[in-house]
């Protein structure tokens, strides 16, 4: 392909991101008083209010606590455990699991970012998340990326979000980064243009998940997420709304703000049980 057409196809996308626009934008926040909180002690206590309040997230927090009393110390210790695994400490990291396991069960989520990581330099030994950094990722050449290491479903578009992604944090290195991010408000997040401009982010899923686990903010529901719509609203939630339309769209969206109303301030950890129990991306 010739550089004129490689140029025209970034110009044919970036005009698709431009015009792209969610059907639904609720305010993405809750009435949290903070933009964080402290997984070691806000864990438990986010278990104990989403256990009370939803009996399929009761049931999901009874596995992951192996059925201990929310009041004992093991539970607190597995509710910090888990919850500390899905807070990803990095925005970029955050954006990049996304990315790679979209679409993939635990397993092969699990194996695609061993595989990611050890062709970023892992060395065995720590976190392996930490090896991977845009400047890594942007070593590594696209067809070998998507073949070799993320394989499998859309791995070519994978591969070019990954690489588009790291790029713009090495043009960038302040726009995926805590401190910017952490003064902006849920809202301000999800419509932020920059974030919006790079190819594989946008509106919905990515940048609620970016606030969900990149931020740690507490109260944030990704509405466009399909895992979290079959867990609150069935698997024929699709066709029971016609989401093709814009009616069906927003009449989704504002049935999942009612029938989680009761998560909050905590609907973020809410979403991340919902993931878990429908086999999404944590291991």
């Amino acid at each position: 392909m010739s550089a004129g057409a490689t140029s025209a196809d970034d110009g044919q996308q970036a005009k698709k991101r431009q015009k792209r626009a969610p059907l639904w934008t609720p305010f993405v926040g809750g009435d949290a008083e903070k933009n964080d909180y402290n997984v070691e002690t806000d864990a438990i206590v986010a278990f104990r209010h989403l256990a009370s309040a939803d009996g399929a997230l009761k049931a999901q927090i009874d596995l992951i606590c192996a059925n201990k009393a929310l009041d004992s110390p093991e539970a607190a210790v597995m509710a910090t455990n888990f919850v500390r695994k899905v807070v990803v400490a990095s925005p970029f990291i955050t954006l990049v699991r996304s990315i790679v396991c979209s679409r993939v069960n635990k397993t092969v989520a699990a194996n695609t970012l061993t595989n990611l990581a050890n062709a970023c330099g892992y060395d065995g030994t720590g976190d392996l998340q930490t090896s991977i950094s845009p400047q890594a990722i942007a070593a590594i050449d696209e067809d070998k990326l998507a073949t070799e290491i993320i394989k499998g479903f859309a791995c070519f578009q994978k591969a070019k979000f990954l690489r588009s992604l790291a790029q713009t944090a090495i043009d960038n290195p302040t726009l995926v980064s805590l401190e910017r991010l952490n003064v902006l408000e849920d809202r301000l997040v999800l419509e932020d243009h920059a974030l919006n401009q790079v190819n594989g982010v946008g509106p919905g899923t990515l940048l609620n998940m970016l606030m969900c686990s990149g931020c740690a903010r507490p109260d944030v529901l990704p509405y466009t997420d399909s895992l979290l719509r079959k867990f609150v609203l069935g698997d024929d939630f699709a066709k029971q709304y016609d989401i093709k339309k814009a009616e069906g769209e927003r009449a989704v969206c504002a049935k999942l703000d009612e029938e989680t109303a009761a998560w909050k301030p905590w609907r973020s950890i809410g979403a991340m049980l919902a993931f878990d129990e429908t086999n999404a991306l944590h291991d």
